[in-house]
């Protein structure tokens, strides 16, 4: 990088200038908008659903211990299988989780988020627990868990619509 262009990043003036912006006070009113919102159960849910996701992945790697699969092989007995299906299926959901959840506590509240999370939470764990018995029998769980993803989105309408 040259002088002149370490120069322009340092110089906040001078980058104000390039792209016509004035970026303390952006800075100041992102860190009002922080400070004012508050989103703490949002990021203590977040924090749970990553926990949840973290025990789910750790079964993936005692199930790899006790039946002998080596990366990175995803194949197996079907006990092993359905380790390995939780935790796709996990990921698949929390595409569809972890924006609803935010989108949820920006528009509609931080306690409607969280709640619709800790709802997720729950079910991500019954999904888990019966699936890993019984594979035909994990329907309870992703119900539960689809209504808290669906609380979310809902939750984000209703507050797009009153925004």
């Amino acid at each position: 990088m040259t002088a002149s262009r370490a120069n322009l990043l340092n110089d906040h003036d001078s980058l104000a200038a390039f792209f016509g912006y004035d970026f303390a006070a952006l800075r100041r009113r992102a860190a009002h908008f922080i400070l004012e919102t508050k989103m703490l159960l949002t990021a203590w849910t977040t924090l749970a659903a990553l926990a949840v996701y973290f025990w789910i992945t750790l079964n993936v790697g005692r199930a790899r211990g006790k039946f002998g699969i080596q990366a990175p092989s995803m194949d197996g007995p079907p006990a092993f299988q359905c380790v390995v299906r939780v935790q796709a299926n996990t990921v698949e959901q929390m595409v569809m989780f972890l924006p609803a959840l935010w989108m949820c506590a920006l528009f509609l509240n931080d306690r409607w988020a969280a709640l619709g999370g800790a709802i997720w939470c729950v079910g991500r764990i019954m999904f888990a627990l019966a699936y890993y018995k019984d594979p035909a029998k994990r329907g309870a769980g992703f119900g539960v868990t689809m209504l808290g993803t669906i609380s979310l989105m809902i939750g984000t309408a209703v507050g797009l619509l009153n925004y």
